[in-house]
């Protein structure tokens, strides 16, 4: 049995594990030999004893609670159920899941990125910025360039993301412009984003 497959079986076993992420209404068991390495914030989590919170855009909050006999504790996640077993998965085998190529993946990619941000799993964040900007390279048109940008504008609010995007859209900008149909989706697109022009506007003078 290859070892990354291995170690996979491990993941939610309570048996061996010392510490439960806790999320929604659903809990996974874990291993802090696992995680605390791969994450900051895990590992300041349980530098004294007790209960961790996080709340959106990263804020932390200590709560009153007692460790669960037995386990390591537990750590209140604000993640779905997908970021949270995208983020174990990656902790596990350190693998990400394949290119994006449709919507629907981008948008996982997004979340996951969200959630490798929020929670320090730095290498993670790393290989997810590479798949996305990926994305947004690997287009063998400038229509096609266009809808993922659009794309990046319409489904995120993170900077980053829509500043990779124009990156590849910068050094294409003459070819955009070159043929009708590129150059009035380029124009809706300054219509639509109004911070589109200006991070355009930025990729060029880099």
């Amino acid at each position: 049995m290859p070892q990354t497959v291995y170690v996979l079986t491990f993941t939610n076993d309570s048996k061996f594990s010392d510490l439960t992420f806790v999320y929604q209404s659903e809990s996974f068991h874990v291993h802090r030999i696992i995680v605390y390495g791969q994450s900051e914030y895990f590992d300041e989590c349980f530098s004294e004893e007790g209960i961790v919170s996080v709340e959106p855009r990263g804020k932390r909050q200590r709560e009153a609670g007692k460790m669960q006999k037995g386990h390591g504790g537990h750590i209140l996640l604000n993640l779905n159920r997908k970021q949270v077993q995208a983020m174990l998965h990656f902790m596990y085998s350190g693998v990400v899941s394949g290119s994006i190529t449709c919507k629907e993946d981008f948008n996982e990619a997004v979340e996951e990125y969200r959630a490798a941000s929020l929670y320090d799993v730095l290498s993670w964040k790393d290989k997810l910025e590479i798949k996305i900007r990926d994305y947004f390279r690997q287009t063998s048109t400038g229509d096609e360039l266009l809808q993922r940008t659009k794309l990046a504008y319409s489904n995120t609010h993170e900077d980053s993301i829509r500043e990779w995007a124009t990156e590849v859209c910068a050094p294409r900008l003459q070819e955009l412009l070159r043929f009708d149909s590129t150059r009035e989706a380029l124009k809706e697109l300054i219509d639509e984003f109004y911070c589109f022009w200006d991070d355009l506007d930025a990729a060029c003078t880099k």
